[in-house]
């Protein structure tokens, strides 16, 4: 994982959930289209979901980078990702989610 992969653009990228407080979400995997402050939108299986960050943790990949980041870690809109760079690498690196 390279630090300057948290401030890419996540819109179509592809994304799994790995773990989440609602199990549904669990296993889910589509494509991003929009991404706000606390949610994803992504296309599965032909139909919108709306996935909330907060308590989800998600494997994001396209052809450039592979990520798994902690939803908590990246609550802000796209935009402020690369602003908040250093933030993000703290909360991510208190936890075992880069294991």
């Amino acid at each position: 994982m390279d630090a300057k992969d948290y401030a890419r653009e996540f819109i179509g990228s592809t994304i799994r959930v790995i773990s989440h407080s609602n199990s549904l979400f669990k296993g889910l995997e589509g494509e991003i289209l929009d991404e706000t402050a606390r949610t994803f939108r992504i296309r599965s299986h032909g139909k919108l979901k709306i996935i909330p960050k907060a308590t989800g943790k998600f494997m994001i990949t396209s052809d450039r980078f592979n990520l798994k980041v902690q939803g908590s870690s990246i609550l802000m809109r796209p935009e402020e990702r690369l602003k908040n760079l250093r933030k993000i690498l703290k909360n991510e690196n208190k936890g075992d989610y880069n294991n």
